[in-house]
Formats: structure tokens, sequence, C-alpha cells
């Protein structure tokens, strides 16, 4: 387990990944600061780090070396992982999935609609379970679509706009704005 984590300060961007309460520096640059942030283990127990930075998303698997190079433009990168491999999934206009052995590259959903931010969760029976932003519905709330089943379906259909989500389990935690106020929220959403 280790957790990997974007500061920014100073004018520069530090990721530090910390195992076992041992904390060390992966990366620092100057300029923009990181949006979004994820990483994963694969099998080989190779960690890879994605971060989104200035609307581009930028990749690195660490232990190779310590480059980052552009992989695509894009928002909210968020890791998967199917049949030993690692994937990632990300909005650009449409939403994307990528698969790094293959080098493949697909539309994951795309319905005319906008999306704006996404993250992802592997539930009980082993699906993905990805939750977007959307304005489809009229104002922005938050919608899930499970990998395998192409539709989303409504979370929230609530006065105000759902902002920074996050899910964890079995919950989606997210900011909910109205007239101004902001306020965090927790929703149980399960699996279906």
């Amino acid at each position: 387990m280790c957790l990997v984590l974007a500061l920014v300060g100073n004018g520069e961007v530090v990721i530090i990944q910390e195992d076992d309460l041992v904390f060390t520096e992966i990366y620092r640059e100057g300029g923009e600061k990181i949006e979004a942030i994820s990483c994963c283990r694969d099998y080989m127990d190779k960690l890879h780090i994605l971060f989104e930075q200035s609307g581009v998303i930028c990749y690195n698997n660490y232990n190779d070396d310590e480059t980052y190079v552009v992989l695509a433009d894009g928002t909210s990168p968020e890791f998967g992982y199917m049949e030993d491999s690692c994937y990632y999934i990300y909005i650009y206009k449409d939403i994307y999935n990528y698969f790094f052995i293959a080098e493949y590259e697909f539309v994951l959903y795309n319905d005319g609609f906008n999306y704006y931010e996404l993250t992802m969760i592997t539930g009980s029976v082993g699906d993905e379970y990805i939750y977007a932003t959307s304005d489809r519905g009229g104002d922005l709330d938050i919608w899930r679509l499970t990998y395998y089943y192409e539709d989303f379906i409504q979370i929230t259909d609530t006065i105000g706009e759902e902002t920074d989500i996050n899910a964890w389990d079995k919950y989606v935690v997210f900011v909910r704005t109205v007239d101004g106020q902001s306020d965090i929220y927790i929703v149980k959403v399960g699996y279906r």
C-alpha cells in the first residue's frame, strides 16, 4: 500500500510518495499546479502515476525512469486495473479509455452532453463504477456509468451544482453549491 500526493507551494509542484511512513520526493517542477493525480500498482508491482496539469495528462512509470510524458489532452485521469493491465479513463469532450499494454484507446461513452470531472471505484463484484458530473439533466449533477454497461444512471437530482466528486467503497463525497453556499455531502450509492 502506498500514498501519492501532489503538493503546491513556493511556485513549485512536488509529488511525494509515502510507503510505511517513509516519504520520498518523486517529482518536482516549477509552474502550474496539478489539478488531479491518480496512481496504481500493476501485477509486476510497478507504480504508475498520472496527473493532470494545464489541461493535459502526464504519465510516468517511475520504476523505469523519472521522465513524465504527455499522454493526451484531457482532465480527471483515473486508473483502473483489468486482466493484469493498468488502464486509465479520462475526459476530453467525451469519456475515453486507454489500455497501456495494448496501447489501445477508444471512446468509452459519448451521448452529446458535457462531462467535467470523474472518479472511479471497483465494486464488490469486480465491476468498475465511473462517477462523473454532467449537465445532461440541466444543472450539474452526478451520474454513474458501470464500465461494462454503457448507460449513465443519475445519482443526484437536487437544486444546486455538484463538484469535487470522490468515490470510495459504496459512497460518493462531493460539494454541492446552492445560491453561493457550498456544503460537503456524502451519498451511499451501493452497487448494481
